[in-house]
């Protein structure tokens, strides 16, 4: 059973361009303190575990010692990208067919992720709408 107590432990100080930033005592007394409140925030909800995919979670959780040297691709990953557009994919299903339509489908993820990234691209819903409204502008007039 968990204690609530970490194990592992900063050996160092925080030091950036030879400036020391934070004392090692200093930080093990954050991350202590952080650890402390999100094991009571798992008590409290009875949950087993959090998944934390946020690059600023990540460095809340880890003191800022996570960000310094770990290189991330996105902020929440291509898995996230994918399932989405799969299922934006899948909304597409029954587009005025009689029948399923599984090129249409595959069509519709594939823009899936294109509208994905251009949403995180700026962080507004505006991006990918504005590509969906072309795309669909495009296909009536020159597809259908």
């Amino acid at each position: 059973m968990d204690t609530g107590v970490m194990t592992k432990r900063i050996s160092k100080g925080l030091v950036v361009n030879g400036t020391p930033i934070v004392a090692e005592q200093d930080w093990n007394a954050e991350l202590d303190e952080k650890h402390e409140r999100l094991v009571e925030f798992l008590r409290r909800e009875k949950l087993g575990g959090v998944l934390i995919r946020r690059n600023e979670n990540v460095a809340w959780i880890t003191g800022g010692a996570v960000e310094l040297r770990v290189l991330t691709p996105s902020e929440t990953g291509v898995a996230a990208l994918l399932v989405t557009a799969c299922l934006f994919g899948l909304s597409h299903f029954n587009k005025h067919a009689a029948h399923f339509n599984g090129r249409y489908v595959l069509l519709a993820a594939i823009a899936g992720v294109f509208y994905g990234r251009a949403w995180r691209a700026d962080r507004r819903i505006g991006a990918s709408a504005i590509t969906h409204a072309t795309v669909d502008t495009l296909w009536g007039a020159l597809l259908r």
